[in-house]
């Protein structure tokens, strides 16, 4: 399987604490790799849009986590053409 790490970016919350935040998306294959790279923008703009909608406290919950990764994943795989994505992890992120 192919992956695509998206670099550290830094954002708001819905309830003005700041989050860091670093993921790596898991590709089916080669081409949706390729896909996702050149699509880096919009993975950025799609994680700002879900990332806004949430608190502080729901990103320090497991149920939190996995509702962002899994909302996010789904918005990808609208917009994807070449293949989908299979997982998004969360390689780091910090909240101030």
């Amino acid at each position: 399987k192919s992956s695509v790490d998206i670099d550290q970016m830094t954002t708001n919350l819905k309830d003005n604490h700041i989050v860091q935040i670093s993921i790596r998306l898991e590709a089916n294959d080669k081409k949706a790799k390729e896909e996702l790279t050149k699509r880096d923008f919009q993975v950025k703009d799609m994680m700002i849009d879900e990332l806004s909608e949430m608190t502080s406290k729901d990103l320090q919950g497991e149920k939190g986590k996995v509702k962002f990764k899994t909302d996010l994943k789904n918005r990808l795989n609208k917009v994807m053409q070449d293949g989908e994505v299979v997982n998004v992890y969360i390689t780091s992120y910090v909240i101030q």
